[in-house]
């Protein structure tokens, strides 16, 4: 909690959204559709939201996520998205704010009035660890409801969350942590949450998938369009491969995409939720029994 500073009572704000998560999940979604409607209206792009949507998760948590991903479905059903889609755009925008807080916890971070540029870099690896996770679950999503192939909605994905988060988002940061009152570089568990391997184990899979789901779309577009590309091919197979390979690519790819989604997400999930176990049964381990000193 900063201790100075003109703005040193508003970290009221913080305690009260937090202490009433409803209200809280309302006020985030009120300022991310504010956000979204103004960037549309004056800049002409809606996708500057996304450097809000980490910063509310680091300031406000769960609540932030929450309330990002509610104001992102709001802003798509007022501009005429389908409801399918917006669905999904707004998971997605949950699953960035969730692993990019998650990100940001992952080891104590020394406080902004010290070293505010490790604070950044930790940011910066927290932003680009969400990116992955959450242009990866849109660019399967979209191609599994028939809207784009993965492998050409990647790039636009990739440049609407990194950009914004990347190059706004810092100063977002530090405005809101100011606004409110709150210093995020403060370690709030008193140790580090998650580790460095469940980050890289993180950042592997989202990684993974990004990039063989690319190859398998580009394949599964050429065979599917191009017939001299399935003949060449076939001719490169051995014939007892060749059925399943040409099922599993063409007439099973959408949901082999489908699976391989499934599987990416429970295995970042289980890494998080795998370090969340691990400390809370370090701390009772560590806790002196009842008559100890």
């Amino acid at each position: 909690m900063r201790k100075d500073g003109p703005l040193a009572s508003t970290g009221a704000i913080r305690r009260n959204l937090v202490a009433s998560p409803a209200w809280g999940v309302v006020a985030v979604s009120i300022g991310t559709l504010t956000v979204g409607v103004l960037s549309t209206r004056v800049g002409g792009v809606s996708h500057l939201l996304y450097a809000f949507g980490v910063p509310a998760g680091v300031l406000f948590g769960p609540i932030g996520a929450v309330g990002f991903a509610f104001g992102t479905l709001c802003l798509d059903l007022l501009a005429g998205v389908p409801l399918s889609i917006a669905v999904v755009r707004a998971t997605g925008a949950a699953l960035f704010v969730v692993v990019g807080y998650a990100t940001w916890d992952w080891r104590p971070r020394p406080t902004f009035d010290h070293r505010r540029l490790s604070a950044l870099v930790t940011y910066t690896t927290a932003v680009t660890i969400a990116s992955l996770c959450s242009v990866a679950f849109l660019a399967t999503c979209f191609e599994l409801l028939g809207r784009a192939a993965f492998v050409t909605s990647v790039p636009a994905l990739a440049s609407d969350h990194a950009v914004p988060a990347l190059f706004v988002g810092p100063v977002v940061l530090y405005a809101g942590a100011y606004a409110v009152g709150v210093d995020p570089g403060q370690d709030r568990d008193g140790e580090p949450r998650p580790t460095t391997a469940t980050i890289l184990g993180v950042a592997l899979i989202a990684f993974a998938w990004l990039v063989a789901w690319s190859a398998l779309s580009l394949i599964h577009h050429d065979l599917a369009t191009f017939s001299g590309t399935r003949r060449n091919v076939a001719a490169l197979l051995p014939d007892i491969l060749e059925p399943a390979f040409f099922t599993a690519f063409v007439e099973f790819y959408l949901p082999l995409q489908g699976v391989g989604a499934i599987m990416a997400v429970l295995g970042i999930a289980t890494l998080f939720v795998r370090d969340e176990y691990s400390v809370r049964t370090r701390r009772v381990r560590q806790r002196p029994a009842i008559g100890e000193d």
